[in-house]
């Protein structure tokens, strides 16, 4: 027990020092357990998206899927950034550089969620989601994806102290952000699309794993389309027949 009670302030201590990106960690876990929570009270979220149409609740699911999906993917950037600051500066940069990135992140996806229901609407559930699938799988093949790739985490110096180095590190999210949207932008469309806690994590886990350099472009490429492989599955098996095919008909149109 003693051994217990003396090794966590020394662990504490060493994520403190080294680790200063761990408030964008807690923010991910924090995104992760909202998404979760839901699946007991509505068991569909698993499968399926929620159908947000006020904008309250719209606003407030787009921070929860950016938190959880994006947050993971600026733990090195913001470890950078904490590093590079005064050492009294650290946890207060961390924090202006998350605001802007998931406030990039939230604009991007709240428009996302706006759309994939209307393109839901107009050409069906499953058409749509293998659309985007498709997409997503192009796009990951793509020279232009691995030039983005590579530039998605490129910081650049900062002012140590003052307004102006509040104002950097707040700019230096909105860069991160944008520069995260213009490299994975057909991915989070394919996760918006289909919308269910599964095909959520396992897009979140393919992202993280190319970012990391875990899985190399070829093989990212793959795994996106397996993850958008689940996404046209899961959502083909979770609704009724007529929404999955397409909008209803009217048998008299025409007569």
């Amino acid at each position: 027990m003693s051994r217990t009670v003396t090794t966590a302030p020394a662990t504490l201590t060493r994520v403190h020092r080294h680790r200063p990106e761990w408030p964008v960690a807690v923010v991910a876990a924090t995104g992760w357990v909202a998404l979760v929570a839901a699946v007991p009270v509505d068991p569909s979220r698993l499968l399926r998206g929620p159908t947000e149409h006020d904008a309250t609740a719209l606003l407030t699911h787009a921070a929860v899927m950016s938190a959880a999906m994006m947050a993971p993917l600026a733990l090195a950037p913001a470890h950078e950034l904490a590093v590079s600051s005064l050492w009294r500066r650290r946890y207060r940069a961390v924090a202006l550089l998350l605001v802007g990135y998931l406030g990039v992140w939230v604009a991007v996806g709240a428009g996302m969620m706006l759309g994939a229901p209307r393109l839901v609407l107009l050409v069906g559930a499953v058409p749509a989601v293998a659309g985007a699938a498709a997409l997503a799988v192009v796009v990951a093949r793509s020279r232009d994806h691995l030039v983005r790739l590579r530039r998605c985490g490129a910081t650049r110096p900062l002012a140590l102290a003052g307004r102006r180095a509040d104002r950097d590190c707040l700019d230096a999210g909105l860069r991160l952000g944008a520069r995260c949207v213009a490299t994975s932008w057909a991915a989070m469309l394919l996760v918006m699309t289909q919308g269910g806690v599964l095909v959520v994590a396992a897009g979140t886990v393919v992202m993280v794993l190319e970012r990391r350099g875990v899985l190399r472009p070829e093989r990212a490429a793959r795994w996106t389309g397996a993850v958008g492989l689940l996404a046209v599955v899961v959502t083909a098996g979770s609704l009724p027949g007529a929404a999955v095919l397409g909008p209803p008909t009217d048998p008299h149109a025409g007569h």
